[in-house]
């Protein structure tokens, strides 16, 4: 015997047209912007690239949901606006939430808001410190060329490593205006951060004077011959960060 959900009726017209509510809709979900989220994740992988940096300790025949797979699901739910891990609970039996991670809306439910508070709980300070660097290889292998130094060797006070770490630790901070960097460049905290002495020299300015004009040598006053580019220039998308040091 079929079981046949009737529809819910006697509900009124809005702008003339009749409103139908049935109940036979099957497995839905408002999530499907995940789906995108979830391809970007396919080509970037930084749910594995974070899972290398931390140990598992548990026995691995007895593994349902891998540390990848935790982290990516936690991922996607923050992506989606669901910070909370309550949601998970809820979120763990979306059939698009399966799909995202390559299984079937009718397989077996993703991991629960428990096991997602674990895996937070697991990372000691090791793996963070692992994790982030992972995620600034991440971002500097994102980029497709070598930037070139066009400042003379001998007359170069920040490298352009040096000068890229300073801004992605402002990012991470919260600083996101580049023009944050004029006060910041003298704060100790960042210096240390930078392997510089709190009483050392300052760090890179916001902007460099604009390039075809003579370098300021930092702490110095003089001027060299050679071009300057503005700090955030070198952060600029299709450029590849030049880890080393010149």
């Amino acid at each position: 015997m079929n079981d046949v959900a009737l529809p819910l009726s006697g509900l009124s017209s809005v702008g003339g047209k009749s409103v139908v509510a049935r109940f036979d809709g099957g497995m839905l979900s408002s999530n499907s912007g995940v789906l995108a989220l979830a391809e970007v994740e396919k080509r970037l992988r930084v749910a594995e690239r974070l899972a290398r940096c931390i140990d598992d300790p548990r026995c691995p025949d007895q593994v349902v949901h891998s540390l990848a797979d935790m982290i990516d699901f936690r991922m996607k739910m923050i992506g989606a606006g669901y910070e909370d891990g309550n949601d998970a609970n809820r979120l763990r039996r979306d059939p698009v939430f399966k799909m995202a991670q390559d299984a079937l809306p009718s397989g077996r439910d993703l991991a629960s808001q428990s096991t997602l508070c674990r895996l937070e709980n697991l990372p000691g300070v090791r793996e963070l410190v692992a994790m982030g660097r992972a995620m600034v290889d991440l971002y500097c292998a994102s980029f497709r060329q070598v930037i070139d130094d066009p400042r003379c060797p001998d007359q170069v006070v920040h490298s352009l490593a040096d000068m890229i770490g300073f801004r992605m630790k402002m990012i991470a901070a919260g600083y996101e205006d580049g023009n944050d960097a004029n006060r910041l460049r003298r704060d100790p905290v960042f210096k240390m951060a930078q392997d510089a002495l709190p009483s050392g020299r300052d760090l890179a300015p916001v902007d460099a004077v604009p390039a075809g004009e003579p370098a300021r040598r930092a702490g110095t006053g003089r001027y060299g011959p050679c071009d300057g580019r503005p700090l955030l220039r070198f952060l600029a998308p299709g450029a590849e960060a030049d880890r080393t040091r010149h």
